[in-house]
């Protein structure tokens, strides 16, 4: 028995310590229906058709950007040591986006894009940081889940920030100051 227990404790051991290659990447593949998201690209921008759900104004809310980002997480073992594969993604939800048709115009336009961009800069840093952790079969999901839920604390908190601060996208002169800024963390 005790030759049984050395054995199962010597290998993982060496499972432990084995080399683990970290692998992370940007997807645009996952569980997510493809013709109800867009995925995050610098070089395409919202339109108001992407806008598909009921709208369901509060207050001066006039439209909503339903954006998010996220990651699957798969891992192997072989004889040269671990893999471990993260794909992250950052989404904008077409049904779940709405606008009261009346409002529609270039400027909302360019502050529903703006909480999209805010979105992607969190979904970049979280991917940033991935990247840099010295990942293990043992602390993999611990790991990967609390950076996650810090970088979705933080986008909740400019998100709200950004529309405290420009009303909505109503008071234009903060909304100009804000779409410089934001475009000065998507570099």
């Amino acid at each position: 028995m005790k030759a049984i227990i050395f054995s199962f404790l010597v290998i993982i051991s060496t499972f432990a310590s084995a080399q683990v290659s970290n692998n992370v990447y940007w997807t645009t593949s996952n569980v997510l229906k493809a013709n109800e998201v867009i995925y995050y690209n610098p070089s395409s921008l919202l339109t108001w058709s992407d806008f598909t759900g009921s709208p369901k104004p509060v207050g001066q809310t006039v439209a909503l950007t339903a954006s998010g980002f996220g990651y699957s997480v798969s891992a192997s073992s072989g004889s040269n040591g671990a893999e471990i594969n993260i794909a992250v993604y950052c989404y904008f939800s077409k049904p779940k986006s709405w606008v009261v048709s009346s409002s529609a115009n270039a400027h909302i336009l360019s502050h529903e894009q703006h909480h999209f961009d805010i979105t992607y800069i969190f979904a970049k840093s979280f991917f940033e940081q991935i990247k840099k952790e010295k990942l293990t079969m043992a602390n993999m999901n611990s790991t990967v889940s609390r950076i996650y839920a810090q970088c979705n604390k933080q986008m909740s908190a400019l998100q709200d920030e950004y529309d405290s601060a420009t009303t909505h996208g109503i008071n234009k002169a903060v909304q100009e100051y804000w779409h410089n800024k934001i475009l000065a963390m998507l570099k």
